[in-house]
Parts: structure tokens; sequence; C-alpha cells
């Protein structure tokens, strides 16, 4: 039989509080495999492993960048901010 986790064991390994667990088991989100006797909630190590996977995938992003002058007067400064800021968007630690 496959190794089963207390819910403190699987929160830890998951990285979320045992309430958490609790809440997703309620909304069924995420159900442990097994009850005990007494209700006790026991989860599986592959259960386990499959969510952690889950939580690691990356979603694609966007970046979203604003800049805004408060007057027509200010609009070449508007164009130095848009430089600016596609210079940062641009630079190896964001991509």
């Amino acid at each position: 039989m496959e190794n089963m986790l207390k819910i403190g064991t699987a929160a830890r390994r998951l990285g979320v509080t045992t309430k958490t667990l609790q809440r997703w088991d309620r909304c069924g989100t995420f159900s442990p495999l097994a009850r005990g006797p007494t209700g006790l909630r026991l989860y599986s190590e592959a259960q386990i492993a499959e969510r952690v996977g889950l939580q690691l995938r990356v979603e694609p992003y966007r970046i979203i960048a604003y800049c805004r002058v408060s007057s027509a007067a200010q609009k070449p400064d508007l164009r130095n901010q848009r430089m600016v800021l596609e210079e940062f968007l641009h630079r190896p630690w964001i991509s």
C-alpha cells in the first residue's frame, strides 16, 4: 500500500497550513485520498507530488507599464518615461 500522510505532513510538503487543506477539502479543490475511522484526512505521496507539480507550473504573464503626464505641455516627458520603461523591461532579469 502507498505511504499515506497525515494532514500536518501533507500541509508542510505543500507549503500551506492545515486549515488551508481543510478548506480545500470542504470546497472540493483538493480532497484526501482516504479518511481514517475518526475522520482523519490521509493524503498519498503521489497525490501530494501531483499537486506540487501543478503549483510549480509557470503560467504565462504580461508586464504592463504605465506612463502619464498631467498636461499637454509635458508631452516630451511622456516620451522620456516610455523610453526609460522600455529599456528597463528589456533587461535580462525581466525575461
